[in-house]
């Protein structure tokens, strides 16, 4: 359940930060720390940014029955020296962007901030001379999550089942009564029951 939701906080930020930082060519999810290697294997606009999951901490439950994370994120910057302007001021400018971006976001969504982000140069002679620069920005953010309702104490009269994607407050009239299984075809039996409500 956690990499599911982990995901999803991944992919907010990823839609937020194209959203908040429109002059991005690229903004995408990273399958780990950018290396400068990625840089030369792959083909992308500049300037970029390629935010990653780089581990979380264990979970911590919550007296009101919800609980927290720690994730640890990072963020490549990747420029390169254009017509009216320089490599390193537009990595700096994007970083320092991206750090009042993490900062500002709300808890909710964003999560809370447990470090500041910190950014680095990863300077390559080798890049430099192409007139690509990379940066490297790394912080924590611990994000708090609710719990499923409890069912306990609470015995169903009856018992519907509906099925992916046709689930929902919208398609009730599509659910069918499953108690005693009765009411189920022999194909509805072997569908998917990751998507039944009770």
């Amino acid at each position: 359940m956690s990499a599911l939701l982990l995901n999803g906080k991944l992919d907010e930020l990823v839609s937020d930060l194209k959203a908040a930082l429109p002059d991005l060519l690229c903004c995408e999810r990273a399958r780990g720390r950018f290396t400068i290697e990625d840089v030369n294997k792959l083909s992308f606009a500049v300037p970029a940014v390629f935010l990653a999951i780089t581990g979380f901490g264990q979970i911590a439950r919550q007296p009101h029955g919800g609980f927290t994370q720690v994730v640890n994120f990072s963020a490549a910057v990747v420029t390169m020296d254009e017509r009216g302007g320089r490599a390193d001021e537009r990595a700096v400018n994007v970083c320092e962007f991206i750090m009042r971006f993490v900062l500002g976001r709300k808890r909710g969504r964003g999560g809370s901030p447990v470090t500041v982000p910190q950014a680095r140069s990863l300077y390559a002679p080798e890049l430099h001379k192409q007139g690509f620069l990379l940066w490297e920005m790394t912080w924590a953010q611990e994000f708090e999550f609710m719990a499923a309702p409890e069912l306990s104490g609470i015995t169903p009269q009856e018992i519907y089942a509906g099925w992916s994607p046709k689930i929902g407050e919208k398609h009730v009239a599509d659910y069918v009564k499953a108690t005693d299984g009765s009411g189920l075809s022999g194909s509805a039996q072997g569908a998917s029951a990751g998507g039944a409500d009770a």
